[in-house]
Formats: structure tokens, sequence, C-alpha cells
């Protein structure tokens, strides 16, 4: 499986969490088809561990503002969508979106 995250994520592992995966540009018209492409391998996986025993996998896409974004102030306190912590982006109005790949124990 390493092997497969090594090839999908341009030839080199970066490792800034031990789940963070890839981050991709939401505006990218390949955007959804990579999500889509990692569900479905991860699907295939889960069904192997699932019949041979071991941990499923999941993907969490996370959203980021990024630089001059117009939807920044709405993540601002007082800002509707604003949370003290650990605030999740909605991609809708993230510039960009980070792939993360965590487990499930049984």
């Amino acid at each position: 499986m390493i092997e497969w995250f090594y090839n999908m994520n341009k030839g080199y592992i970066m490792i800034r969490t031990k789940t963070y995966f890839d981050t991709l540009d939401v505006s990218d018209p390949e955007f959804q088809s990579t999500i889509d492409l990692v569900r479905a391998t991860l699907r295939k996986i889960n069904k192997h561990n699932r019949t041979y025993g071991g941990q499923q996998f999941f993907l969490r896409v996370r959203g980021r503002l990024g630089k001059n974004n117009p939807y920044a102030d709405l993540y601002k306190p007082g800002g509707k969508h604003y949370q003290p912590c650990a605030q999740d982006i909605n991609i809708g109005h993230a510039r960009r979106a980070d792939l993360y790949i965590s487990t499930r124990s049984r």
C-alpha cells in the first residue's frame, strides 16, 4: 500500500502528520476525480482487509482558505462559520484541500 501512496503522491512522500496524504487545488478540473480515485482504492483495500483482517481506512478532505480568500471573514471571530479551534472550511469556500487517510480499528 505504501508503494501506491508513493506513486499517487508524485513520486515522493511528504510527512506532515501520520495521516496527511496530499494537497489539491479545488479549482483543478481533476479535483473530484482524484478524490474519487483515492476513495475507490481505499474501498478495495478495506474490502480485502475485512476478509483477511487488518485496519480499515477512510479519507477525510479538509479545506484551506489560502491568501486573499473572499470567504475568510466568515471564519474569523464573529463570522457565520467561526469556531474557536480546529475549523473545518467548507470545500465551496476553500482554495485548496488537504487529504488525510486515517485508520479505524475493528
